[in-house]
């Protein structure tokens, strides 16, 4: 017996193996010649136990080990998809100039959820409309 795997461009069929899901979306969007902004958003099945605070306590330090001068400029509860939330903004230093980052992180159905976006720190304004936009207008499909 086989299980089924649905994409935005078709399905396909799996064998009977114990499959996790751990897809990641990556979109990018010019927003002026030479600059960019990108779109992440991560899923991960996490344990029972885990607490939201502890994921994202985690990821964040992978991000402190992961990216040059990164700091926090922000952190707070906020919701999606009608589940808590955690709203992260940071910094890092890319090749030449620094850059934005803003995260919202849930667990949805024992699933760790991650949008994020990622630009220039002078299009600040920008990441942050195009999160809270991205976050806002999530729903969760049924059936």
């Amino acid at each position: 017996m086989s299980q089924q795997f649905f994409m935005n461009e078709g399905v396909f069929d799996l064998p009977e193996l114990p499959f996790v899901d751990k897809t990641v979306h990556l979109l990018k969007a010019p927003i002026a010649p030479g600059k960019e902004l990108g779109l992440v958003v991560c899923r991960a099945v996490v344990k029972a136990e885990r607490t939201l605070d502890e994921v994202v306590s985690a990821h964040l330090e992978h991000e402190a080990r992961s990216l040059r001068g990164f700091t926090i400029v922000g952190k707070s509860a906020g919701e999606c998809a009608g589940y808590e939330a955690v709203d992260v903004a940071s910094k890092y230093r890319l090749t030449d100039e620094m850059a934005y980052q803003r995260q919202v992180h849930a667990l949805i159905g024992g699933v760790w959820m991650m949008f994020g976006v990622t630009g220039p720190l002078a299009d600040r304004a920008a990441c942050d409309e195009l999160l809270t936009g991205v976050v806002a207008s999530f729903q969760l499909r049924t059936g």
